[in-house]
C-alpha cells in the first residue's frame, strides 16, 4: 500500500484513471482514493466521434464503493483552433459534457486549450463561489 502511505504523507487524495474494477475494489483498502475516471479519454470523442460521455453503466461501481465517477475532460466550445488533435476535431454539444459532468457527482474538469474556455458556459455548473452543483 506505499501509494496510500504516500498519499497519506502528503496529505493528499488520489484519482485512479483507467482502472479496472479490481483496482477499484482494492481502493477500498485506500481511504485516500476519491475518485475514478468512469469513461475513456475524451480524445476519442471530439477526435473519432466516439460516446465518451456514456458513463451510467461504468460509474455504477465507483459510486457504489463511494469514490467520485470522473467524466474525463471536456471542450466548453465547439471549436479551438490550433488544437494538436488532427484531422478536425470538435465538440458537437460542449453544453451535453458540462450536465454530465455534474450529474456524475465527480469533479467537472473543463479542458479547453488558453483563451478558448467559455467561463459563461463552465459557470452554469457551479455558483458564484466556485461550489460545483450536484444532484442530490
Amino acid at each position: 500500500m506505499s501509494m496510500s502511505e504516500g498519499a497519506d504523507k502528503a496529505n493528499i487524495t488520489i484519482q485512479y484513471c483507467s482502472s479496472f474494477p479490481r483496482h477499484a475494489l482494492q481502493a477500498l483498502e485506500i481511504s485516500r482514493v476519491t475518485q475514478a475516471r468512469v469513461s475513456v479519454d475524451y480524445t476519442r470523442h471530439i477526435v473519432h466521434r466516439e460516446d465518451q460521455w456514456t458513463i451510467g453503466i461504468s460509474s455504477l461501481l465507483s459510486d457504489a464503493l463511494d469514490i467520485a465517477p470522473f467524466k474525463d475532460v471536456f471542450w466548453s466550445t465547439t471549436n479551438e483552433p490550433g488544437s494538436a488533435y488532427k484531422p478536425s476535431p470538435m465538440e458537437p454539444l460542449p453544453e451535453r459534457e458540462i450536465v454530465i459532468a455534474i450529474l456524475s457527482t465527480g469533479p467537472v474538469s473543463p479542458g479547453d486549450a488558453i483563451n478558448y474556455t467559455d467561463s459563461k458556459r463552465i459557470m452554469k455548473c457551479c455558483r458564484q463561489d466556485g461550489l460545483i452543483l450536484k444532484p442530490v
